[in-house]
Formats: structure tokens, sequence, C-alpha cells
């Protein structure tokens, strides 16, 4: 429960055995292997997924509330996304840059798993720092939050905040997405 720096590994406490893991900015979630969301670190905007966001640091794994079983999790700036088994996106934590796609344009934080709008059914989806993108099932990219350098994909760097999922210009089919603490997108085509 004191800060510290470690230079070796150290096991995560509290048993729980993962099937994926994602490192944030000041935030780390892992599934377990029947789907349920556990993060810890910093709780600054709801992020950690307590259902409250009060400031304060979560020191072990901790369910994150709703209920929701995910095939996929992904930790960002200040938010938290996940994947249900059957590919809707949920996200959590700080939407100042509308980056949990809940086409909310009231700058706002929640500790509880919102839906992301649009009807998409994603097989990817990825938290940067202030920005989210996913991928549909026939590998069409989405993004949504701040776009101040261009990450969101919409063609250019006008900063402006995008509330909902939005087609990434270009054309292009992807088989995977990484949002980027650093402002940036990429992509891998299938070939």
């Amino acid at each position: 429960t004191s800060p510290d720096d470690v230079g070796t590994p150290e096991a995560v406490v509290g048993g729980h055995t993962f099937s994926q893991i994602s490192a944030g900015y000041a935030l780390t979630c892992g599934l377990d292997t029947t789907g349920n969301a556990y993060c810890w670190g910093y709780n600054g905007y709801g992020q950690v997924g307590e259902g409250d966001d009060s400031p304060r640091v979560i020191y072990t794994p901790t369910a994150v509330v709703g209920g929701h079983t995910f095939s996929q999790i992904t930790a960002g700036g200040s938010h938290t996304c996940g994947l249900d088994t059957t590919g809707n996106a949920y996200c959590w934590g700080d939407n100042d840059y509308g980056q949990l796609g809940e086409g909310d344009t009231s700058p706002s934080e929640t500790g509880t798993p919102v839906a992301v709008v649009g009807g998409h059914t994603f097989s990817q989806i990825s938290a940067g720092y202030t920005h989210t993108c996913g991928l549909n099932t026939t590998g069409n990219a989405y993004c949504w939050g701040y776009n101040d350098d261009g990450q969101v994909g919409e063609g250019d760097t006008s900063p402006r905040v995008i509330y909902t999922p939005t087609a990434v210009v270009g054309g292009h089919t992807f088989s995977q997405i990484t949002s980027m603490l650093s402002n940036h997108t990429c992509g891998i085509k299938p070939n």
C-alpha cells in the first residue's frame, strides 16, 4: 500500500488466473478465465470500474461492476473499455473527450461500464490516451474521442471531439488495431 518501484516481475495478489491483461497510464486490468474483469491502480475518473469516480489508488485487483462477461479488456489513459462475448463494447472512466463513445457531449466520468453507441459489433477494441478505436467483425475500423493529432482517422488533424464511433477513412480492412497513449493509432491489414 505504499508507492515503490520494482525492477523485477512480481506476482499480482488475489489468486486470480488471468487469460488477458492490459496496462494503461496508471492502471492495469485483466480478465479471468471466465471473462470477469478486474482492475487496479489509479481511480481518478472511475477507470477501475468500482462504480464510482472517487480519486484514490486501488492496490489489489477489484471486480468491475455491472455483471458483464468480457472477451477483451483494454486500459487507456484515464478510461477502460471491454468487449462482451457478443461483441458489444462498454467503456468506463473519463469521458471529457468523448472516449467512452456513449454519445454524451457533456464532460463527465463514470465508474460503471456504459454501452458504446452505434449498434456496432466489434471483434477488437483498443483504448488510447483520450480516444478509443475498434474493429467490427468485417475488419472496418471505427474511432471516437479527441482528434487533436488525427488519431481518430477522419482524414484531418482538426482538434475536436468525436462522441460516437466514426469510420476511419481510406477504405482499409484491418485484422488488428491499437490506440496508443501517445495520440496515434495503428492497424495491421490482413496481408
